[in-house]
């Protein structure tokens, strides 16, 4: 009961007008704050994603390292096997 007397005086004075305004203000807020963590989320994936390709290329060059030095051992046996 007291309550809505309370409300009432709130809103004839005024002041419930207002505080409506910084609720719906701190609820924008909110809002914002949430799409900026979202948008830094999306941003870490992204990041992820390109440190696994970057992870993919070192494991590629690795590879073709290796390959041209078992190519060279091959050549350099070979050779010396025909002289």
């Amino acid at each position: 009961m007291f309550q809505n007397k309370y409300e009432h005086y709130l809103e004839t004075k005024g002041y419930r007008e207002h505080c409506r305004t910084n609720v719906d203000m701190d609820g924008v807020h909110e809002v914002e704050a949430i799409e900026q963590v979202r948008e830094g989320l999306h941003d870490l994936k992204e990041m992820r994603k390109m440190k696994l390709q970057i992870e993919d290329l070192k494991n590629e060059e690795r590879k073709t390292k290796c390959a041209c030095a078992v190519l060279i051992v091959l050549l350099l046996v070979v050779g010396f096997a025909l002289k």
